[in-house]
């Protein structure tokens, strides 16, 4: 399976450059300032899914277009015999994890440049 580095947009590149140089501000944003640098979110919990629902981006990157934060998510889906449940993780990536990813994923384009993830 290719390197998850390689499954990057430019959109998210662009994004989490923006979280390396300190442009995220998250109390541009009513719902991101008061979360935690991890939380996790239940889909039938009505309140708490508007969280989700206004980060942007496909798969499993995500960026809230007020504050401009990027987060990680993680989908997980329980069946119970009363009602299903899905559970939505996020993780908000600090500058320093996005100045990483950023450094690694143009490493791994320089290493190979006849085989360069789709922009």
């Amino acid at each position: 399976m290719a390197n998850w580095r390689r499954l990057l947009k430019t959109p998210d590149i662009e994004a989490l450059r923006a979280v390396a140089d300190g442009q995220a501000k998250l109390e541009a944003c009513p719902l991101c300032k008061d979360k935690p640098d991890e939380y996790a979110v239940l889909e039938k919990d009505d309140e708490e899914s508007e969280f989700r629902g206004h980060l942007q981006g496909t798969g499993y990157l995500k960026r809230c277009p007020a504050s401009g934060a990027v987060y990680f998510q993680e989908h997980s889906y329980e069946y119970l015999a009363g009602g299903s449940e899905d559970e939505y993780r996020f993780e908000r990536v600090t500058p320093e994890r996005a100045r990483q990813i950023v450094d690694e994923w143009a490493a791994e384009l320089a290493a190979s440049p006849g085989d360069k993830p789709k922009a």
